[in-house]
């Protein structure tokens, strides 16, 4: 906090947001101009919404209050506003530089004691002046409260809410405060009317305003929670403050922001906008501070309604990343179908012609002489030319022709024709550098069509939603764009935690940022890779992805760059090394015709010695690029991960069927080829403790369906009392269901890990779709993987597979909305050939939910947060009588504010304090209640049973 009065030196220094004082200021009008930048003021980089930086209302009104204090003589460190109102909202992003100026204007008054200035706030958008806000404000010597501000308000009302709780509605909502703004802590609410009290967490950078924007934010943030009686499923809206009737701010409580402070809220709601009845902040000593009347809060219109919220899920399954080798994913490139094939055979075949005449062009030459000496073998993507060099001319010509028609009507097609152009005509290409370089981003294989990349990223996102990636490039966006692109799901989401492009050189940078400008949640950063080897500015085994693109470069420091990149690679993590991506020769001659027309560079040529060079600098390096069973010899390596050792332990058990089973032996065999040697035994067996287990026993029947209670106490407790890793392979049952019975494992499985803590994971196989050798080599490269599954604060480990055919996939949960659905049900019916109206029924939507408050619904725990957002729920519609059944369901300092909430609101609370699984504990506590049941709701989240179930 400043100190008293205002100094001729303070008058003319700038403030980070008001700025510097105009040399055209005078008596009449005052003016301020600052040039604004986020990184001088980093705690405006925390007020976010919608994922756009927004300049926060209570910036504008410490400006006031800072603009006024300056142009007040004497001992003022006071002010008060009227009648402010914000007229259009100021987005910034991070490195913005946004012209803003402040202007005081007095006005006439009949307050003999009070000058009042009218205050307008403006910014220059690059075109004009945009009038940001406008209002009345005035110092004051004496700040007057009324008598019902200055006492401190009720210490707390009887519901309380977590803090962590609120913030996390209002990100779902659009409000992503960052943690400077999440200020306030011990938040309660009152039941009777729409108030709320809280404290606010000391925050630092205090010394440059009578009070900080962060503190007058808090403010707004507590009427929210009022109006909503901190019910964060009633927030359909995102609202922003945009009109203060009155506003009063007082440095007289020397708030330095070290001291917790106090706020009560108080607000009503209609359709489109908060009016409070009033705020007052206040000092632990009970002096009050701020005091704010008629705040009127806006609906964001940008934003959907959250009735539209993703309240639907489903499950999608795919390819686990880390189980299947990635290059795999790049095989549609060598389709016979694949447009690059077709124009590489088109090109080969106009080479073919050198027999005819010599080229006068040097691309074209080359690409003769790469056709004519080789009479067989490989040309670009074409494994074997021996077949083509046999045609007659006849039959060439006629391949010709046929190749041309079947490149109409791909996305190379406009390359097609430009590719017979180059190869038929001798005139330079004539046309405009941007005109170039569209056509050479259109011959990147790695971005066309999508992204050849777009398959392998899909599913490294779909393993790891979370991922951190590293790009290593110069300067170009098509790749980048295409790789952000394929790193969204099908509804929208962002699958990665952070994106960083570092560039390579200082005019890759500036070239960078300029093209990703507009492009959110990327970073753009310099990487100097001699500087780098000797810095540890670079976190070691941080990212999960790495792609580089003309950054691995054969040469004197490729092992140095190499293993830079090995240091920075997550030991889990993938290498994009896109050096190693092989271009077709029709894109070398594209490039090679642009060349020869033009000195503009057109990237660091490839051929196979230097894509060699790169491979063997990564296998030396200990980079792998995919086991030696999958035949990469002749595959794409473009995919690199870390070389690991294996973990797992070298004998297991097989839990066997009782009948003899041909896939035993097959598995026994696979495991024992690969070092892993073999026991059996039944499911009625005792389990080794020793060792881990694969359970075959559901590939008889399913187990679980027909067992009886004897059976299921005796493995249940077996289970219980096993301290190893089992994987439990049973007949599928979630992507595609034949028969149900074998889900009940999926079931127990669930429950002993959340119980238990035990480490077992379910596989369903497809056994139509699956052989045996297939299954056992898919479960011995789960075996394997066990010991590397990523368990983080960010994901999960995997404990269910899917196999299919060999290919082993995972589950993940996505969100939806019902609108979203509908468009899919559209498309779909569609694709299928309906061409008849579809109709779809919104009665559901309108049906009003209420429940008879004559009886009593019994409540299975209930007393955690879901359970008591139902109960509340439940009681505003109807029900009048609720009975808890839990080990906790009590009055204690815990669960009495909740229950004394429900009986505020009308209802007969009820607890019994016993476990479910105990019929006993049940039957009496539903003789405990003279009310018909009339709903009985599970909401235990963990059901500590006894450990012999």
């Amino acid at each position: 906090m400043n100190q008293p009065g205002t100094t001729d030196v303070e008058k003319l220094s700038k403030h980070e947001l008001l700025g510097s004082p105009v040399l055209e200021s005078n008596n009449i009008e005052y003016s301020w101009r600052n040039i604004l930048r986020v990184a001088e003021a980093p705690w405006i980089a925390e007020h976010i919404i919608l994922n756009q930086i927004l300049f926060p209302t209570s910036a504008y009104i410490s400006m006031a209050g800072e603009a006024v204090r300056r142009v007040s003589n004497g001992d003022i460190d006071s002010y008060e506003l009227r009648d402010f109102k914000i007229n259009s909202a100021l987005l910034l992003k991070p490195d913005d530089e946004v012209e803003i100026q402040t202007t005081l204007r007095p006005v006439e008054t009949t307050e003999l004691m009070t000058a009042w200035y009218e205050i307008q706030i403006t910014s220059h958008d690059g075109s004009h002046w945009v009038e940001r806000c406008v209002g009345r404000v005035s110092s004051l010597i004496r700040p007057t409260f009324k008598d019902s501000d200055v006492h401190p308000p009720e210490d707390t009302f009887p519901r309380q809410i977590m803090k962590s709780y609120w913030y996390n509605v209002m990100a779902d909502i659009g409000l992503q405060y960052g943690p400077t703004f999440q200020g306030l802590d011990e938040i309660s609410i009152s039941i009777a009317d729409p108030s709320a009290v809280a404290t606010l967490s000391s925050f630092k950078d205090t010394t440059k305003y009578i009070l900080h924007p962060i503190a007058i934010d808090q403010c707004f943030q507590i009427l929210i929670i009022a109006a909503y009686q901190g019910q964060g499923r009633k927030v359909k809206e995102l609202f922003v403050p945009t009109f203060i009737k009155h506003l009063v701010i007082s440095g007289k409580g020397r708030c330095d922001g070290r001291r917790k402070l106090e706020l009560r809220g108080t607000a009503t709601k209609n359709d489109l906008a908060f009016l409070t009845g009033g705020n007052c902040f206040m000092s632990e000593s009970g002096r009050p501070i701020l005091s704010m009347q008629g705040c009127k809060f806006s609906v964001v219109p940008s934003i959907r309604s959250r009735d539209e919220s993703k309240l639907f899920s489903f499950i999608h399954w795919d390819t686990d990343a880390n189980l299947n080798n990635l290059n795999q994913a790049l095989e549609p490139l060598l389709s016979d179908l694949d447009p690059s094939i077709l124009l590489e055979r088109l090109v080969l075949l106009h080479a073919l012609k050198v027999g005819d005449s010599r080229a006068s062009q040097g691309h074209i030459q080359k690409i003769q002489d790469k056709a004519v000496l080789r009479k067989q073998g490989g040309f670009g993507l074409i494994n074997d030319i021996s077949p083509f060099t046999k045609l007659n001319t006849t039959a060439r010509n006629t391949a010709i022709e046929l190749l041309k028609v079947q490149v109409i009507g791909t996305e190379l097609e406009s390359l097609g024709a430009l590719v017979e152009h180059i190869l038929t005509s001798d005139e330079p290409f004539s046309k405009d550098s941007a005109e170039r370089e569209k056509i050479l981003n259109q011959s990147l294989p790695l971005v066309r069509n999508g992204g050849i990349l777009a398959r392998p990223i899909k599913l490294l996102a779909h393993k790891n939603p979370k991922l951190r990636i590293l790009e290593l490039g110069s300067g170009g966006d098509e790749t980048t764009r295409s790789i952000l692109a394929a790193l969204k799901s099908q509804y929208g989401e962002q699958m990665y935690l952070t994106y960083t492009y570092a560039a390579t050189s200082p005019n890759a940078v500036n070239k960078a940022k300029k093209l990703f400008r507009e492009i959110r949640n990327i970073d753009v950063v310099s990487f100097d890779i001699e500087d780098e080897v000797k810095k540890t500015t670079w976190k070691a085994g941080s990212y999960n992805l790495i792609i580089t693109t003309d950054f691995l470069i054969p040469g004197r420091d490729l092992r140095n760059r190499v293993n830079r990149i090995k240091t920075l690679l997550h030991p889990l993590g993938r290498l994009f090394a896109l050096e190693a991506f092989p271009e077709p020769e029709w894109a070398l001659l594209v490039k090679g015709y642009l060349s020869d027309s033009s000195s503009t560079n057109t990237g660091i040529p490839k051929n196979n010695t230097s894509i060699r060079h790169v491979q063997v600098a990564l296998l030396q390096s200990d980079f792998v690029f995919g086991s030696e069973e999958d035949g990469l010899s002749t595959r794409l390596k473009v995919i690199a991960e870390l070389k690991r050792p294996l973990k797992h332990p070298n004998k297991i058990t097989l839990v066997v069927p009782d009948h003899d089973h041909s896939l035993v032996n097959v598995v026994q065999s696979t495991f024992q080829d690969n070092g892993i040697s073999c026991e059996t035994c039944t499911s009625e067996s005792a389990l080794p403790q020793n060792q881990d287990i694969i359970s075959l026993v559901d590939f008889h029947e399913p187990y679980l369906y027909n067992i009886t209670e004897a059976s299921f106490r005796g493995f249940a407790s077996r289970l219980s009392n096993f301290k190893g890793s089992m994987i439990w392979a049973t007949p599928i049952s979630q992507i595609s269901c034949k028969d149900p019975n074998s889900s009940m494992i999926l079931g127990l499985t669930r429950t002993l890990r959340a119980e238990l803590r035990k480490d077992l994971t379910v596989v369903e196989v497809d056994t139509e779709a699956t052989s045996h050798v297939s299954l056992s080599k898919a479960l011995l490269r789960l075996y394997q993987e066990l010991g590397y599954r990523p368990k983080t604060k960010d994901i999960d480990p995997d404990y269910e597979y899917a196999i299919i055919d060999g290919d082993i996939k995972i589950p993940r949960l996505h969100w939806t909305t019902k609108k979203e659905e509908l468009v899919h049900c559209t498309k779909f019916m569609e694709n299928q050939g309906e061409s008849h109206s579809i109709v779809i029924s919104n009665a559901l939507s309108t049906a009003h939910i209420s429940f008879r408050s004559d009886a009593c619904y019994l409540l299975v725990g209930g007393i955690g947060g879901l359970g008591r957002a139902i109960s509340i729920w439940m009681v505003e519609h109807g029900a009048r009588n609720i009975l808890f059944l839990s080990r906790s369901a009590k009055e204690s300092p815990e669960t009495t504010p909740f229950f004394d909430e429900l009986r505020i609101r009308g209802c007969v609370v009820s607890t019994f304090a016993g476990s479910v699984t105990n019929l006993s504990d049940v039957v009496a506590a539903i003789e405990q209640t003279n009310k018909d049941i009339a709903g009985i709701m599970q909401m235990s989240a963990v059901m500590r049973v006894c450990r012999s179930i």
